[in-house]
This record gives structure tokens, C-alpha cells and sequence, in this order.
């Protein structure tokens, strides 16, 4: 604070400077002769400026100044955390465009086995009720420390067509997901691959 109003009071001590010194050489000059004595004004005053500037930059640091804090830690406690599979859809998912292009069908809530906090939501696309989706939105370990509380949900395809899937069960860091006629297939949603296609 104190080196913007040094800063602000040399500004204006220039501008006073070149002001004066405009009015003065065209006082002793008269007549034709301006031109030189202008410039000797514009020189003097723009020395003047170098000088204040010089000194506001080299002027000691205001000691009563506040520091700028880091950022805390806030660890969310996954302990407290169930993992599970609901058989319907609990939470509003967030806003996000994912979610327009989806019919959801249930979700989840997980810990990974990277110790981060995860919500799931399974569906089916509105363009193809045969493409099944699942959608991960991961959360983050430190809020505080990481200035967020998690990423932009993501979307991945199941590979393989089946009618209206949903999620039925959490292993690890691994979803189980059936279809409507039995067919199983699983997801990795921690390192975001599908491990097995449909299987009977």
C-alpha cells in the first residue's frame, strides 16, 4: 500500500514537474525560441521522474504489511465415506452438459483405491437406448489445498450394446455392471477402463 501511494505521489510530482517547466521555458524563451527550452523542460522532468521512481523502488518495505497466506489443508476423511450402489438415482447430478445426452438409471458413491472420492451415475444414451454410459465424477483428496472439491464429470461408452444396464456392484475400484438380459461387463473407474466385455 505504502510503495503505490509513493508510487502515485511520484506520478504526480512528474507531471507537476513537466508542467512548470513547460510554463517556465516558454516564459524565458518568448518569441520563436520555444522549441530548445521545451526540451530542456521535458529532459529536466523526465529526469526528475527517473529519480522519484529510482527512490520509491529502493525504499525500505513496510513492515506492518499483512503476509499473503498459503492455502490451508482441509483432507476430506474418506473413512466416513460408504461405497455403494444405489438401485435408483439419490443425488441431483451436477450441472454439467454430460448429463443432457444421458437417461440415467442409478449411481454410485465410491472411495478408489487411490484414496479419492467418486460418484457414478449409469445410463443409457437418448440417441441409442442400446449404448449404455457411465458417467465418473472424481473428487479431489485436499479441497483446500488443491483449490477445487473435484473435476469435470467424464463420460465413457460401454463397449459393447445392451439393453437398458445398470450398476450392481463395487469392488476395489471396479464396477459391475448387468444388462437387462444377464450379460455382465466391468469398469475400472480409477484408471477409466473397461476390464471384461459382456459375458453370460
Amino acid at each position: 500500500m505504502r510503495r503505490t501511494v509513493l508510487l502515485a505521489l511520484a506520478v504526480g510530482l512528474a507531471i507537476g514537474g513537466i508542467f512548470i517547466g513547460l510554463v517556465v521555458a516558454g516564459a524565458i524563451g518568448g518569441g520563436n525560441s520555444k522549441e530548445p527550452a521545451e526540451k530542456q523542460a521535458l529532459e529536466t522532468a523526465q529526469a526528475r521522474t527517473d529519480a522519484t521512481v529510482q527512490a520509491v523502488a529502493h525504499a525500505p518495505k513496510d513492515s506492518n504489511t499483512t503476509p499473503v497466506p498459503t492455502r490451508q489443508s482441509c483432507p476430506i476423511d474418506t473413512s466416513t465415506m460408504k461405497t455403494q450402489v444405489f438401485t435408483g438415482l439419490i443425488h441431483q447430478p451436477p450441472s454439467s452438459p454430460i448429463f443432457d445426452e444421458i437417461t440415467l438409471l442409478n449411481e454410485a458413491g465410491a472411495v478408489g483405491s487411490d484414496g479419492v472420492p467418486y460418484s457414478l451415475w449409469f445410463g443409457v444414451s437418448k440417441t441409442d437406448s442400446q449404448q449404455g454410459v457411465i458417467v465418473v465424477w472424481q473428487g479431489v483428496k485436499d479441497p483446500c489445498a488443491e483449490g477445487r472439491t473435484s473435476l469435470d464429470p467424464q463420460k465413457y461408452l460401454v463397449p459393447f450394446k445392451a439393453s437398458r444396464s445398470t450398476l450392481t456392484r463395487i469392488d476395489a475400484s471396479t464396477v459391475t455392471f448387468q444388462d437387462a438380459d444377464g450379460g455382465t461387463g466391468q469398469f475400472n473407474y480409477v484408471n477409466k477402463a473397461f476390464s471384461t466385455a459382456a459375458s453370460q
